[in-house]
C-alpha cells in the first residue's frame, strides 16, 4: 500500500511539472505575439505613414537642424569671401587706371644757370615743380587695366546674382543684400563708359579719370555692403544655433 501511495505521488508530481512547462511555453508565445503586433514601428512603416499623410519625411532632430544651419553658414561665408576677392582685384584695376591718367607733368627748376660767363644763383631754392599739366596715359597700361576690368565685371555680377541667403535671416540683412545686387546690375553701364573713353589713340585724362572714379565708387559701396552682410550674417547664424 505504501508503494502504491509513493507511485501515485510521483505520477502527480510529473503531471504538475508538465503542466507548469506547458503554461510557461503558452505565456512565452503570448508575449511574442503581443510584441509582434504592438511593438516598435519599423522604418518602412514610418516611411509609408509619412508618404500617405503628405509629409516628405519625419521632423529633423535638433542635431540635424544644427548641421543644416552650419552648412548654410559655411556656404554663405564662402560665397562672400569669393565675392570679396573679386572686388579687391577689380577695385585695384580701377584705381590703377585712375592713377595712370593723373600723373602730373613735373620739371626741375631752381638750379644754377649760366648766362655767358655769369653764373646765376636761384633765389627761391631748387627742386621739382608741377607744370599744371598731366602726363599722357601709356597705352599698354590703359589697355591692361581696362582688359582686367572687362574680364572681372561679368564674374562679379554672376557671383552677386548667384549669392543667396536663408529666408530666416532678418529683413535688415535682406535690404543690404538687395542693394548689393542692385549696384552690381549697374556695373556693366559704368564699365561701358570707361571703355568708350579708353579707345585712343589720343586719350582725355580727365574723361578717363571721371569714368574710372564712378566705377570705383560703386565698387567701394559694394565692398562696404559685403562686409556688413558678412558681419550680420555671422551674428544671425550664431543666434540660430
Amino acid at each position: 500500500m505504501i508503494e502504491n501511495c509513493s507511485a501515485s505521488r510521483a505520477s502527480t508530481s510529473r503531471e504538475l511539472l508538465c503542466f507548469s512547462r506547458l503554461t510557461f511555453v503558452f505565456s512565452y508565445c503570448l508575449i511574442l505575439l503581443s510584441m509582434s503586433s504592438f511593438g516598435p514601428v519599423s522604418a518602412e512603416a514610418t516611411k509609408s505613414y509619412y508618404q500617405e499623410s503628405g509629409v516628405s519625411s519625419a521632423p529633423a532632430s535638433p542635431k540635424a537642424l544644427k548641421g543644416q544651419i552650419k552648412a548654410s553658414e559655411l556656404a554663405v561665408e564662402s560665397s562672400l569671401k569669393e565675392l570679396g576677392d573679386t572686388l579687391h582685384h577689380l577695385k585695384d584695376s580701377a584705381w590703377s587706371l585712375f592713377c595712370e591718367v593723373q600723373q602730373p607733368d613735373q620739371v626741375f627748376c631752381g638750379g644754377p644757370d649760366a648766362v655767358g660767363p655769369i653764373i646765376l644763383t636761384p633765389v627761391n631754392g631748387t627742386g621739382i615743380i608741377d607744370t599744371g599739366a598731366l602726363l599722357p596715359p601709356r597705352k599698354k597700361w590703359v589697355d591692361y587695366f581696362v582688359g582686367q576690368m572687362d574680364y572681372l565685371v561679368p564674374h562679379l555680377q554672376q557671383e552677386c546674382q548667384s549669392l543667396s541667403l536663408p529666408e530666416t535671416l532678418s529683413s535688415d540683412l535682406s535690404d543690404e543684400f538687395n542693394n548689393l545686387k542692385s549696384i552690381s546690375g549697374t556695373l556693366g553701364d559704368k564699365l561701358a563708359k570707361v571703355k568708350a573713353v579708353c579707345v585712343g589713340p589720343k586719350y582725355e585724362n580727365m574723361a578717363i579719370a571721371t569714368a574710372s572714379q564712378a566705377l570705383l565708387d560703386d565698387l567701394k559701396n559694394m565692398e562696404r555692403l559685403r562686409k556688413s552682410i558678412y558681419k550680420h550674417a555671422k551674428s544671425e547664424f550664431s543666434r540660430l544655433r
